[in-house]
């Protein structure tokens, strides 16, 4: 998947250089877009964002923006605990998301296409401390 953009960019890691970003636009629409990511030998399992800019004609302005959002979620998301607690350890939490329609998506006038809060307390969620899986009072 070459020029797509890595999670590890995303998060700060590493910025996409002018180059990157540049080898990355592709005008015209979707057809056009579903060609480039053929062309970075994108298979549609992985799931990727995509930024789509509408631009005004006239001058060089974006108009609107929105995403596309393309591939498969994984039915479970492993979280660091330390990124979310600041006293955590190695511990990992991974949150089951079997069920998409728990998401949903408010008015975009509403919400800029936002889902509406899903309580983390109503996903299955297990704890892991490096290759042992751990208990609710370990945890």
């Amino acid at each position: 998947m070459a020029n797509l953009i890595k999670a590890s960019t995303l998060l700060g890691k590493k910025d996409p250089t002018p180059a990157m970003m540049k080898a990355m636009v592709v005008t015209g629409g979707r057809q056009e877009m579903k060609t480039w990511l053929a062309s970075k030998k994108y298979e549609g399992d992985s799931p990727v964002a995509i930024p789509v800019l509408t631009l005004d004609q006239d001058t060089p302005r974006v108009k609107g923006a929105r995403w596309h959002i393309q591939g498969r979620l994984p039915r479970e998301v492993g979280v660091k605990a330390a990124d979310l607690f600041s006293t955590a350890g190695t511990e990992k939490i991974f949150f089951k998301i079997e069920d998409l329609n728990i998401f949903s998506f408010p008015s975009a006038a509403d919400s800029d296409n936002v889902s509406a809060w899903v309580d983390a307390t109503t996903l299955p969620v297990r704890f892991m401390k490096e290759d042992r899986e751990m208990n609710t009072e370990e945890a």
